[in-house]
C-alpha cells in the first residue's frame, strides 16, 4: 500500500508527509527527532522514513498523533496521558523512560505471533506498555492477524461438515 501523500500531525501544528509503501502484514517504522541518531539500543532496527518537520513526542504530560491518507481522512489516532488533546474514548497512560506503547493483537493478548491490529475506538483499550520494545521495520517477518472467531467458526463447521459428509459417502459404499 503507498504511504505517498500520508501525513502525520498533531495538536502544535506540527506535521510530515509520508511516502513509501508498506506490505501486508509488514511493517514500516516512522522514526522521528533523531530516532536513528539516537541508538540507545543498538540492537533496534533503521528506521523505514525519518520525516522532517515532526518533533519528539512528549513523554512528561501527554501527546496525541493522527494519521491521515493522502484525502485528508483521518485513519487513524493514538493520544497517550492527561495532556492529550485528541485521542480515542480514552487515552492510554505514558511510557516511563526505556518502555514504548505498542497496540495489541486483540481484545486480550498482547504478543502471540500475530500482528498487532486492534482498534476499538478507545486508545486506553487498544495500547499497552512494552517493557522491552522490539521496534519493527520493512525488513521484519510478516506477522499475519489474528484470524476473528466468527471466521474460525465459519471454517471449523465447513471442515465438520465436509468430514461428516465423506463419512457418509464412505459408509453408502
Amino acid at each position: 500500500m503507498s504511504l505517498a501523500s500520508w501525513i502525520l500531525e498533531d495538536d502544535d501544528g506540527h506535521s510530515c508527509t509520508l511516502s513509501g509503501t508498506i506490505s501486508s502484514h509488514r511493517f514500516c517504522l516512522i522514526g522521528i527527532s533523531g530516532y536513528n541518531t539516537n541508538k540507545d539500543n543498538a540492537s533496534w532496527p533503521d528506521a523505514d522514513l525519518t520525516p522532517s518537520g515532526f518533533p519528539a513526542l512528549a513523554n512528561t504530560g501527554g501527546d496525541e498523533v493522527r494519521l491521515k491518507d493522502s484525502s485528508g481522512k483521518v485513519i487513524d489516532k493514538i493520544g497517550y496521558g492527561s495532556g492529550a488533546e485528541d485521542y480515542e474514548s480514552d487515552p492510554t497512560s505514558i511510557p516511563s523512560e526505556g518502555k514504548s506503547l505498542q497496540r495489541k493483537v486483540n481484545g486480550t493478548i498482547t504478543e502471540n505471533g500475530y500482528g498487532p491490529a486492534w482498534d476499538s475506538d478507545d486508545n486506553s483499550a487498544d495500547f499497552f506498555i512494552q517493557d522491552s520494545p522490539n521496534p519493527q521495520n520493512s525488513g521484519a517477518d510478516p506477522l499475519p492477524p489474528i484470524p476473528e472467531l466468527p471466521t474460525l467458526i465459519l471454517f471449523s463447521t465447513g471442515l465438520l461438515a465436509l468430514a461428516g459428509y465423506v463419512l457418509l459417502t464412505k459408509r453408502r459404499k
